[in-house]
């Protein structure tokens, strides 16, 4: 039985990777201009890149896909099924290490920061969410200075504090943390370069 336990696990943490590493900017720039998103713009595979590069309408519709059913989707079902904490912590932090080193394009990807809107999102986390929109996606952003990459530092050092000072829960807290780490890496090491 415990055999059956552990590859169930296993086969489940996979199954997360895999769907984390859905390649949605590279295959709508393939399927609607016959491009290679890794060799133009910022050589990111993410909804920021495919925008700069074949226009917003197609990064929003990316950012939302990557958001809702790459980030949201598998956590509420997950939630749903009542899947173990700690197996849902892995697999959140799956579904970003598999957006941002994608097995398809060669272990390139995005930079994390949609999915794991909607990793927030399946979490139940309305709180940090409203902060993280409200104060650094609103105010800093659009009113103190444009730099998205410094905002999304700030966010998800934001998100570690919130979760500590709301008191949450150790594995949300956990996945603060690793949310954290895997985008600023992420953002460190780009996609290799």
């Amino acid at each position: 039985m415990i055999f059956e336990d552990v590859v169930y696990v296993l086969l489940s943490l996979t199954c997360m990777y895999i769907i984390g590493s859905i390649p949605t900017a590279y295959l709508l720039g393939r399927a609607s201009k016959g491009i290679d998103i890794r060799y133009l713009g910022s050589r990111n595979v993410g909804a920021s890149n495919i925008g700069l590069v074949i226009g917003k309408s197609y990064g929003l519709s990316v950012g939302i896909f990557d958001c809702l059913i790459k980030g949201t989707l598998p956590i509420v079902i997950l939630r749903n099924i009542n899947v173990d904490d700690l197996i849902i912590l892995s697999a959140a932090l799956l579904l970003i290490v598999g957006h941002n080193w994608s097995p398809f394009v060669g272990f390139k990807g995005g930079r994390g920061v949609a999915i794991a809107i909607g990793i927030i999102i399946g979490m139940s986390m309305w709180v940090e969410m409203f902060i993280l929109v409200a104060g650094p996606g609103l105010l800093g952003r659009f009113i103190v200075y444009k730099d998205s990459g410094l905002w999304t530092l700030v966010s998800m050092i934001l998100l570690v504090c919130l979760t500590v000072v709301l008191g949450r829960e150790f594995h949300i807290i956990l996945l603060a943390i690793g949310t954290l780490l895997l985008l600023l890496s992420k953002r460190l090491i780009a996609n290799g370069e």
